[in-house]
């Protein structure tokens, strides 16, 4: 008896007692199947939100964004930076070298007068003022070191 609690203390069931079998009818499956979808056709909510919203919707929206994006491409096609740079650290040629190569940036000379460069940016001459600061702290000790402030 002791034994017999022990088996049906996990399951409520004894060990040996037969489960029913749990099979599935296809044919009922499908006919249900069918006849849900000829009700969901036949009502005209469901008809028009599930199969023509989305078939008129997707591809409008698809096209705003496509010519949303081709118009922002084109706005920035011909784009250059403008930089004015103050004073070029003799070190960093190579710095120099690579942002005059680069085609999307003009790199300009700055004016010696901090107020006529600050105007000059106001006005809308330059996009930015790169200025080469010496370097604070422990980073003085670094050969050919400095600071870059982009305002």
């Amino acid at each position: 008896m002791l034994a017999r609690l022990l088996s049906t203390a996990n399951t409520g069931m004894p060990k040996n007692a037969s489960r029913p079998a749990l099979k599935l009818n296809w044919s009922q499956i499908g006919i249900l199947y069918r006849r849900e979808m000829r009700a969901a056709f036949r009502e005209r909510t469901i008809l028009v939100n599930s199969i023509l919203i989305p078939l008129l919707l997707y591809p409008l929206l698809l096209w705003i964004a496509f010519s949303g994006l081709t118009f922002i491409a084109g706005q920035t096609e011909g784009f250059k930076a403008r930089i004015a740079v103050t004073d070029w650290p003799p070190a960093q040629a190579g710095l120099r070298h690579a942002l005059e190569l680069n085609q999307e940036i003009e790199i300009t000379n700055a004016p010696k007068n901090r107020a006529e460069l600050v105007r000059q940016l106001e006005q809308g001459r330059f996009d930015a003022i790169l200025e080469f600061l010496p370097p604070a702290n422990a980073a003085a000790s670094l050969p050919g070191n400095f600071q870059a402030h982009i305002t």
